[in-house]
């Protein structure tokens, strides 16, 4: 690889890849500035047949730009609609580029997707139904720090890539000498892929490699069944650039790579083969040392023998009666020291000082999601209504509709004319799609491994699952020692928030004050940045705040302090909420405990949760959010 393109090795082995197998769909470009994402993309051109489209899909675009619409001029000279192909249908058969896509608006980005899945598009208007074919492939580079890239984008192609910037001095000047020329690819690497293009079809690969990449996607996890039709795909495709037919361990290797630690929240930098490669083997190597006994302990060459059926079940009964065992002892500590609490606590808090109480939060109403959601630029179109064309976008057909009507009142008009007054102006009013955003804080302090966890777990995780039906956003935030922390943004990826509980851990203190007001500041900027037309709080703890803000070392003072700002933080976030739900965790229902004062102070609905009611909570929130949706 020649010195322009150090830092760069696997977007360009990537677009490669994409090059010689379109089933691929695309590659997503992350990373710094500067670092050559857009450069080599459009170098890239030369991986491509002479001719074959290049479209690059600017953020302003519109949706007729985009899917197409009536050609105003033609159409007046043949005397009916012609139909004007958008730039989906001008991508056929090639490259779709959008440059920061993480940056395009969310009605644009699902078109694009649409069209990517269905391979065309359907344009439908007033008197019109057309379809253009639209198999391409999405080549998009993006920022990170200016926006998380949506997880649908990096779920529908195969590979998400990284760029980072290039720190020694002789790569810095000798990109800075070559700054504003073109780069241009080396020969061999065409011509390379255009080799490959016709080997493909000859490539073979064998049973025990398709098991084995299968046996990776369980094994890390990864969300849906696409991930490894990539890496069968990708896998081929490697040994076709490497003119082989027959696919290798190496090809193996290469995919799970590039398409499957991306998905599990593994960066996979230009130059890191040798990091990536050793957080594989560390995988591998926990898989094998958590295996029950009777595994064989294969090697990342290797794939597992199955166990025998006897000694399987014989393992989990084992594994089964030992944690049933452990949680019994469990229950009967937390039962013995709730009582002991409950004793000297009476069902009330400790006396607060006098404060406030906050306003109640007005009612989340149907109708209001939607009167958010209007705009006159970007969206479904909903109507046309009176306005000034400076303003929004001008609908010709009912000006003209409205000109001709009101034609006959007017004293003044030219023979075969209609006049057209300030007054006929009609501009399309749109609606955008605007989802939740569900703010889960999940308490992961000490108390927590004593109660029900695992039932929370259970709880939230199917929430997640809901959430992605309805496209909402979800931000997860975990608190426990002295600290919250935000495990997850929004806009973050539904399946790493899903990772990170199956895998949270539990020990120290409360600090659910602090954990309250992370919650305030993401849902406090909710719809101004990201564009949601309501934040939904579900709150799983078991209320035994005893971690303040600023650190006390008096026992007692500690929770006294812990409740007096959990109580002020809860009226500042009653009021940027749209809905709220606490989930009591406890063993033992309290009335009238904290976990029912907390939800009084959030204006929330309060669910005391026990193992078996997962699917009544699931109705209870469902029935609390649809009215917002």
């Amino acid at each position: 690889m020649i010195r322009p393109f150090l830092g760069l090795r696997d977007p360009l082995f990537a677009l490669s890849l994409v090059a010689i197998d379109p089933g691929l769909k695309g590659v997503m470009i992350g990373g710094p500035p500067g670092t050559g994402k857009t450069v080599l993309v459009r170098a890239a051109r030369r991986l491509w047949p002479a001719g074959t489209p290049f479209v690059e899909l600017p953020l302003n675009c519109t949706v007729d730009r985009l899917i197409g619409g009536i050609d105003l001029e033609r159409s007046c000279q043949v005397g009916h609609p012609v139909v004007m192909p958008g730039l989906l249908a001008q991508a056929h058969g090639g490259v779709l580029f959008v440059d920061e896509i993480n940056l395009l608006p969310p009605e644009i980005a699902h078109i694009v997707l649409q069209a990517l899945s269905r391979e065309e598009v359907l344009l439908e208007r007033e008197g019109l139904s057309h379809r253009y074919p639209a198999r391409f492939v999405l080549v998009g580079t993006f920022n990170p720090e200016e926006a998380p890239l949506s997880p649908v984008f990096t779920e529908s192609v195969a590979f998400t890539v990284s760029t980072r910037t290039l720190p020694d001095w002789e790569t810095r000047a000798f990109l800075a000498q070559k700054a504003g020329r073109e780069i241009v690819l080396p020969e061999d690497i065409p011509q390379s892929v255009d080799i490959a293009r016709r080997v493909l079809p000859q490539v073979q690969l064998a049973e025990k490699a398709l098991r084995e990449l299968c046996a990776v996607a369980t094994r890390t996890g990864v969300i849906g069944n696409r991930a490894e039709i990539f890496a069968v795909r990708c896998a081929r495709a490697n040994a076709a650039l490497h003119k082989r037919v027959p696919v290798t361990r190496g090809d193996v290797d290469l995919a799970i790579r590039l398409v499957y630690l991306p998905r599990v929240g593994e960066s996979v930098l230009p130059g890191s083969a040798q990091q990536a490669d050793a957080s594989l083997n560390r995988r591998r190597e926990e898989q094998a040392s958590t295996s029950p006994a009777g595994s064989d302990g294969a090697t990342s060459g290797e794939i597992r023998d199955e166990l025998q059926p006897q000694t399987a079940a014989e393992t989990k009964a084992a594994q089964e009666t030992q944690s049933r065992r452990q949680v019994r002892q469990w229950e009967e500590m937390i039962f013995r020291n709730e009582l002991e609490e409950l004793r000297g606590f009476g069902g009330e808090l400790p006396e607060l000082r006098p404060v406030s109480m906050p306003k109640q939060r007005a009612t989340g109403k149907a109708g209001g999601r939607h009167r958010a959601g209007v705009n006159l630029h970007r969206g479904r179109h909903l109507r046309s209504v009176p306005g000034d064309p400076r303003r929004g976008r001008l609908d010709l057909y009912a000006t003209l509709k409205a000109a001709a009507l009101a034609a006959p009142l007017r004293r003044k008009k030219a023979a075969g004319k209609i006049p057209v007054r300030k007054e006929d102006f009609r501009i399309k009013q749109f609606r955008r799609r605007s989802g939740l955003l569900f703010i889960f804080v999940v308490d992961a302090s000490g108390s927590m491994a004593l109660n029900h966890l695992t039932a929370a777990r259970k709880a939230a995780l199917s929430l997640l699952e809901k959430a992605y039906i309805h496209r909402d956003k979800v931000a997860l935030i975990t608190f426990r020692g002295e600290e919250a922390e935000v495990v997850l943004s929004p806009g973050g990826g539904i399946s790493r928030a899903s990772r990170a509980l199956q895998v949270l851990r539990t020990g120290g203190r409360t600090p659910l004050s602090a954990a309250l007001l992370k919650a305030w500041e993401i849902a406090a900027q909710a719809q101004q940045r990201w564009g949601v037309a309501g934040s939904v709080l579900v709150l799983f703890t078991d209320g035994r705040a005893n971690q303040p803000l600023i650190p006390v070392v008096d026992k007692d003072e500690r929770k006294q302090r812990s409740w007096e700002e959990i109580f002020r933080i809860s009226g500042k976030l009653r009021e940027v909420l749209a809905a709220a739900m606490v989930f009591d965790v406890r063993i033992m229902f309290v009335p009238g405990g904290r976990g029912q004062r907390l939800a009084e102070w959030l204006g929330a609905h309060y669910i005391h949760l026990t193992d078996k009611q997962v699917q009544p909570i699931l109705e209870t929130v469902q029935a609390t959010v649809n009215p917002l949706r």
